[in-house]
Parts: C-alpha cells; sequence; structure tokens
C-alpha cells in the first residue's frame, strides 16, 4: 500500500488506474531529524511538517508489462516532489504462480534541490488461492542539498516485503514491511498490517494502520489508498 507497484506486474495494454495514497500522522511528537519521519515512500526528499501526507498518481500501461506512473506527493497543502516512473515485466514461472520484473522511479523535490533514482527488481509469489507475497529489493541515489541537511547525496539499500492473505473475494488482508538503511548507517522500518475492500469491478479502498521506526524516533500512523481503474 505504501510502496506500491505501477499497475500489476503483468498489467496489460492500455490498463489505466488513478490512486490517492494518504499517510496520517498519529503523533505529532518530533523528536529526531526532520527527514526522519517522511514515510511517504522510502526516500523522503524534503522537510517533515508532521501533517498529513498524500499523493495522487496516474498508472498506465503502454505495452503488455509495461507500464508508467506520474506521482504528485503533497505534505499538508505543500506540493513537494515530482515523481515518474516505469514497470517492466520480465516473465513467469511455476505456472504462472511466480513473475518477476523490474522498477525504476525518479524523484524531483520542489522544496530544495534533491533528486532521487530508485531501481528494484520485483518478484511475487501465489502459494494457493488464499496465500501470497510480494518482494521489492534494490536501491537508491539521492543527491543535492536537502532541506535541514549540509549536503543530501546518500545511497540507500531498500527492501519491501508483504504477505497477503485473501479473506474473501472482495477483502484481503496484508502485512507491509518497508526496510532502508543508507551507507552511513542511518535505517527506518515501516510496519503496516492492512485491508483492502474491493467495492466493485473498478474501485477499491485500502486502510492500514502501522509504526514507523527510526534511531531517534517511533512514530505510529495510519494510511489509506482509494484506487479506480479503467
Amino acid at each position: 500500500m505504501v510502496f506500491d507497484l505501477i499497475r500489476p506486474l503483468g498489467a496489460r495494454k492500455g490498463e489505466l488506474e488513478t490512486n490517492t495514497l494518504g499517510i496520517v500522522p498519529l503523533t505529532r511528537s518530533k523528536s529526531g531529524s526532520a527527514r526522519a519521519g517522511d514515510e511517504l515512500g522510502l526516500v523522503p526528499l524534503s522537510e517533515d511538517r508532521a501533517q498529513i501526507e498524500w499523493a495522487p498518481e496516474i498508472e498506465f500501461a503502454l505495452w503488455d508489462g509495461f507500464a508508467v506512473e506520474f506521482e504528485f506527493p503533497f505534505e499538508g497543502a505543500v506540493l513537494e516532489e515530482l515523481k515518474m516512473g516505469f514497470q517492466w515485466t520480465a516473465g513467469t514461472a511455476f505456472d504462472g504462480r511466480f513473475i518477476h520484473g523490474v522498477q525504476v522511479l525518479g524523484e524531483r523535490a520542489l522544496q530544495s534541490t534533491t533528486t532521487s533514482w530508485t531501481g528494484l527488481w520485483l518478484a511475487a509469489m501465489r502459494f494457493n488461492p488464499r496465500w501470497s507475497v510480494l518482494g521489492m529489493w534494490g536501491a537508491s541515489h539521492e543527491t543535492g542539498a536537502s532541506v535541514g541537511e549540509v549536503g543530501g547525496d546518500r545511497t540507500q539499500i531498500l527492501q519491501n516485503l508483504s504477505l497477503f492473505c485473501n479473506l474473501t473475494e472482495s477483502c484481503h488482508l496484508g502485512m507491509e514491511t518497508n526496510y532502508a538503511i543508507s551507507l552511513r548507517g542511518e535505517s527506518t522500518v515501516l510496519l503496516m498490517p492492512q485491508l483492502q475492500f474491493n467495492l466493485g469491478n473498478h474501485l477499491s479502498v485500502q486502510l492500514g494502520a502501522g509504526v514507523g521506526f527510526s534511531a531517534s524516533e517511533t512514530l505510529p500512523q495510519a494510511g489509506f489508498r482509494v484506487i479506480a481503474t479503467f
């Protein structure tokens, strides 16, 4: 939910999705650095204002297995970044139960001179009609002077691992874990249990509540994503 795919792996040409992610802090305490608590994605580029973060985005499959996205992350009423990316599905195995691909993201902060590039390998496995798992592994490199820092260059190793259970045809339970560690030794972890409800053929809602950890902070937060497909 927080760190998502650009359409599902194996998307078909012409698929279109619009969605909006929201992250709501459940505490206003800010004891650490300005960047430590920014959990909208794994690569915070600008100052955290301890406000609601939300990000409308558009995703479109240009052809079978290849999709692009454009995302506009806000914090409160402030447009913080411009973000775009693409995702390519490499193939399947085990009678279609395994699928993998790559995702590349580019972000440009508007409140500083920071730019970030992220590359990920994606892999998903369905064990049976009820249980499945999705993993993302890769790295990001950030350059430029970030708000609140002297020099913003840094490289992070990223990992996302999510386990899903289909409770019913229209209700799915998930457990998302995001982990990032920079080559400087700084690390963050986000744990986000979540539920997805399908409200018909073209509309779904994801709801979650979890906690983010860094060396200086523990930040409880709630999340939601509203998804429309065409």
